[in-house]
């Protein structure tokens, strides 16, 4: 094994598969780098915005916050309901991106569709990132 990966086209199932997958998902594993170099993953519920863009809410305490505070470098996996009999043919996505800052309107948009967020959003600890 060359240990690179091959790009595959894909076709209009696969593209409308990945879209469902996202934009029904109440939960992903977020995955970073540590300051050792080590994989950090924590459990996040990300909103899918207009655009496009990916948005989660992360503590500055965490692991992970603290990771992205270092290094921008993010990926989420989203995974779709699971296949009983082969649990490897279960749907899934790894998207990957560099973490920024989100906006005021992105905020809103996620409290739209995470309302039980409201709780500790305006917390000092956290803050959202946008996965581009």
């Amino acid at each position: 094994m060359s240990g690179q990966q091959v790009p595959q086209k894909a076709n209009r199932q696969d593209v409308d598969l990945a879209h469902q997958l996202v934009e029904n998902a109440a939960i992903a594993s977020l995955a970073v780098v540590g300051s050792d170099g080590a994989p950090i993953v924590a459990l996040t519920s990300p909103v899918l915005l207009p655009n496009g863009a990916l948005l989660v809410l992360v503590s500055s305490l965490s692991a992970h916050g603290k990771a992205l505070s270092a290094n921008s470098q993010a990926g989420l996996l989203f995974t779709g309901v699971e296949d009983l009999t082969d649990p490897m043919k279960t749907p899934r996505l790894t998207v990957q991106g560099s973490a920024v800052k989100a906006s005021l309107d992105e905020r809103a948009f996620f409290l739209q569709s995470r309302p039980e967020a409201e709780l500790y959003i305006d917390s000092a600890i956290c803050s959202f990132i946008g996965l581009t």
